[in-house]
């Protein structure tokens, strides 16, 4: 939920001085904020600005000074800087506040507000719609990302939920999302519920930390479920979870369930379970009530260790427990592949009021991605002596991977520069560890770079150096070695899309060892969501620069579209950008390009093409006047040539000029965008008796007859085009073509060659200038016409004149004005006005192509003779400035009169 203001977005709660823009600027005095305010039952949020200059604090002292900046008068050795148009200062994220969870079942959920939903779903007899839901939250970076495990009684996966909201304890409601239908490749994968809640506004942030935001999600008009959001310390170290429904009878409390928060330790095999449940409890049992946690195996039946545990004050909607067991190291690698279940039941009647669930993977949306650069492989004694042989090695890659509610792995590798197949190894980061449990594999369908695959028992050892983030991948082959260190990602946005972008390098000789991945997504605002991860020697010390860049086409001069988004240091980065229509079409009908480049030397260090990102068809679409987005108006932060010109597979800058590719006897320039071609024009020759002539180019050259070879690769350049010696030409000057009038020449003298110029001498004319015309447009002479044979003139004939056409009369220097003409040179004629007609009294004249308009003035003689002619002869312009020239010395006779006649008074 934020404000738009202008071009800018405010987070709720924020307040900020308004900036009207040129040529007003900032108004230190106008204090604007973005509040919240009900709209029926949702929260939507808006700008409200006031004057603050009558709120200002009196100044304690004789002479205050307005300090820049500001809107009051302060005391210069007033510390305190009273002012009342500030901006809350920024919060540090308090470390308490990353890891939330939610239980959802019947008996947590809320009464909404809403008509459209009649309860929850837990008042339906169809154990498919008795559904329970455990949510795990992650707070980071002002986002809250968010994931669910659902079930039912039958233990069936329950059809995924529309919509989820965010409510407050009164039920109105703060941020409303839209769920797919289908579900991502991830979530489909391990039949989780992902997103993330963006930029909370900081009276939000507040709600959770104290506990008093809860979740809701929602299958249709009829059907939601609903639970507190709290804050679980078991959350830091989750590995594993169990979702517990109850057993389908008419006998069983419909509304219960529970979730249990799984860890475990290696070394000694030890597991510890925190339950969050309820409904297990007898109506009469109300204190100290005995309950029974069991671990089992689900196919043997065999009981791993069973506690009973006591809860001292039963609630409705919320209880927690915990147990912790030591557990044989066989029983810990059966955890890790799905074999084991987890119950909670009352002592009294454990048939009855009874919970149980599988153990699977933790909650959380999560991937572990690395980059496969050769820096992280150059570890141990040898590093300087491998650092020779693989510097200019162009390989590189990234790999990621997911965690499935089974315990097997889905891992996904993208290889550059590896022909052969080489052996993946999973094994522990850091230098002196005792590697004592090593994974190695060789995927068997490695297709282009790529391979993907299953791993279906990783030992308990591997997946809690994973969950650390202390796992490598280690990729060898015969030739290189690529290496990179796991790390986990929440999987929302950007990350929740198919496969990322490797960002290769542009120079392996410089950068041998920097390697990148991004994420990237466009959602439904239209808006560029990114993740990138950098992995190198010296990567976290540097400073970056992120490009969006794209061109038409993959072409010589192409013209290129850039756009800064944002600087950043360190090997991380998450962002996003706002992108206007002008460039959602350009990435959709070009070639894009997510760049990375040096902050310091502006040198391109990393490049992916965006070819896999899809671009959402509703941003593609034109919007209606009525139903604009805030962000169109906006610039669009980015630069591109629209005035190149695309010529026979190449693009030509503004105002150059070129040689047709495949006939040589035409030159070209570009001109506004449009290319245009003119056929050349030899002069004549002026080679001497001892000069040959030559016809291996367009036009013939003079050479000297005393050598043989003629050397073409020896002359002059002008305007980019080479001529050999010998070589006579007439410049080419765009747009308006070959001038005939100068001859340029290319000598060669003792160093080097020249080129000369000459003007046309054109030779006496036999007619007097008036008659003599040019024979061509482009003609520099110009000669007397001369009659046709034969025809002998007849003054009874009349001589109809050819009618110009229109570019002839511009070019004579006519005149076009307010869409009509062309109007010959030297023509006159009556102004005109649509909503009026001709206007006689206003005269236009078009003189060598530039129109003067001007109102007929008459002299003071005009409208003294105009009282003695007749009303035939009296022009109608004079007669009406006449008119008004005699009303107004009346009206001022008048007056005068008036002012004496007071005086007289």
């Amino acid at each position: 939920m934020q404000c738009h203001f202008g071009k800018t977005i405010k987070e709720l709660g924020s307040k900020w001085s308004a900036d009207l823009g040129p040529p007003f600027g900032v108004m230190h005095c106008i204090q604007c904020e973005c509040v919240p305010f009900q709209k029926k039952r949702r929260i939507v949020a808006k700008v409200q600005c006031r004057n603050i200059k009558h709120e200002c604090p009196k100044p304690t002292c004789d002479e205050p000074v307005f300090i820049p900046g500001k809107c009051c008068k302060t005391c210069l050795d007033d510390h305190r800087l009273l002012e009342v148009a500030q901006d809350i200062p920024p919060q540090e994220e308090d470390k308490n506040m990353k890891y939330f969870g939610a239980l959802l079942t019947g008996r947590t959920s809320l009464v909404f507000k809403r008509d459209d939903i009649v309860n929850i779903p837990s008042t339906s007899k169809n154990p498919v719609y008795q559904i329970v839901a455990t949510g795990r939250f992650t707070f980071h970076k002002k986002n809250l990302y968010y994931s669910f495990y659902l079930a039912n009684s039958l233990n069936q996966n329950p059809p995924r939920p529309r919509t989820i909201q965010f409510i407050n304890y009164k039920g109105d409601l703060l941020e409303e999302q839209n769920l797919s239908a289908m579900g991502s490749v991830y979530q489909n994968a391990t039949s989780k519920v992902c997103g993330v809640w963006r930029r909370i506004p900081r009276e939000y942030k507040r709600l959770l930390r104290d506990e008093t935001l809860y979740v809701a999600l929602l299958w249709g008009n009829n059907l939601a479920l609903s639970g507190q959001i709290a804050r679980l310390k078991a959350l830091n170290t989750e590995q594993f979870t169990a979702l517990l429904t109850p057993s389908y009878s008419d006998l069983v409390e419909p509304d219960s369930g529970g979730t249990a928060i799984i860890s475990t330790l290696a070394s000694p095999p030890t597991i510890h379970i925190s339950l969050v449940f309820n409904g297990v409890f007898l109506p009469d049992e109300v204190s100290d009530v005995p309950l029974t946690v069991r671990l089992e195996n689900s196919e043997k039946g065999h009981v791993i260790f069973e506690e009973v545990v006591r809860v001292h004050k039963p609630s409705h909607t919320i209880n927690s427990e915990e147990v912790k067991s030591l557990i044989s190291m066989n029983d810990l690698r059966m955890i890790t592949r799905g074999k084991f279940s987890v119950s909670i039941s009352s002592r009294h009647k454990p048939d009855i009021y009874f919970l149980s669930g599988p153990v699977v993977t933790r909650t959380a949306c999560e991937i572990f991605q690395t980059p496969l650069s050769l820096s992280n492989e150059l570890e141990g004694s040898d590093a300087q002596e491998t650092t020779s042989m693989l510097s200019y090695s162009p390989a590189s890659g990234m790999a990621w991977l997911y965690v499935n509610r089974d315990g097997s792995i889905t891992y996904n590798v993208q290889l550059n520069e590896i022909q052969e197949s080489p052996v993946f190894t999973l094994m522990p980061s850091g230098k002196g560890r005792k590697i004592l449990d090593i994974q190695q594999f060789t995927p068997s369908n490695l297709n282009n770079g790529f391979a993907t695959g299953t791993l279906d028992k990783l030992s308990p050892k591997l997946l809690e150096f994973l969950y650390s983030g202390e796992l490598s991948l280690s990729v060898i082959s015969t030739k290189t070695s690529i290496k990179g260190q796991f790390v986990s990602r929440p999987v929302a946005g950007a990350v929740d899309t198919k496969l990322p972008l490797l960002l290769k390098r542009v120079n392996n000789k410089k950068n041998y060892d920097l390697i990148g991945m991004a994420w990237l997504s466009i959602d439904f605002d239209c808006d560029l969501y990114y993740e990138v991860q950098l992995s190198g020697t010296g990567a976290e010390s540097r400073s970056y620069q992120l490009f969006l860049e794209d061109t038409p086409i993959i072409a010589p001069n192409s013209p290129v579209s850039k756009r800064h988004l944002e600087d950043f240091n360190g090997t991380f980065l998450e962002g996003f950008a706002q992108l206007t229509p002008q460039e959602l079409l350009r990435m959709d009908t070009g070639i894009s390009f997510f760049e990375i480049t040096d902050l310091s030397t502006g040198t391109i260090l990393l490049k992916a093409d965006m070819k896999q990102l899809k671009i959402p068809v509703e941003c593609l679409s034109y919007t209606n006047d009525n139903d604009v987005s805030p962000f169109v108006s906006m610039s669009s932060h980015r630069t591109i040539d629209i005035t190149k010109c695309y010529h026979e597979g190449i693009f030509y800058d503004e105002g150059t000029q070129w040689r047709h590719p495949r006939d040589p006897c035409k030159m070209c320039h570009c001109l506004r965008g449009k290319e245009k071609c003119d056929d050349v024009v030899c002069p004549p020759l002026p080679c001497t008796n001892k000069a040959k002539i030559s016809v291996k180019e367009c036009c013939p050259t003079c050479y000297d007859s005393s050598n043989n070879d003629l050397k073409t690769s020896v002359g002059c350049t002008q305007a980019g085009q080479f001529y050999p010696n010998g070589s006579v030409w007439h410049p080419y000057l765009p747009p308006y073509g070959f001038n005939l009038c100068v001859v340029m020449s290319c000598v060669s003298d003792a160093k080097s060659s020249v080129i000369k110029y000459s003007r046309v001498q054109c030779p006496p004319l036999k007619c007097s200038e008036k008659e003599a015309v040019r024979m061509e447009k482009n003609s520099c002479c110009k000669q007397c016409p001369t009659p046709e044979a034969g025809y002998a003139r007849d003054q009874s004939v009349i001589e109809v004149p050819k009618k110009k056409t229109d570019e002839e009369i511009l070019q004579e220097g006519g005149c076009t004005y307010l869409g009509r003409g062309p109007y010959e040179n030297n023509t006159e004629w009556s102004h005109r006005v649509d909503s009026i007609g001709i206007t006689p009294c206003v005269k236009c004249r078009c003189k060598d192509g530039v129109i003067m308009c001007e109102r007929k003035r008459c002299i003071r003689a005009n409208c003294t003779n105009s009282t003695t002619q007749s009303n035939a002869d009296v022009d109608d312009c004079c007669s009406h400035q006449c008119r008004y020239r005699r009303q107004s010395k009346h009206n001022q006779r008048r007056k005068t009169w008036k002012q004496k006649k007071r005086g007289n008074a």
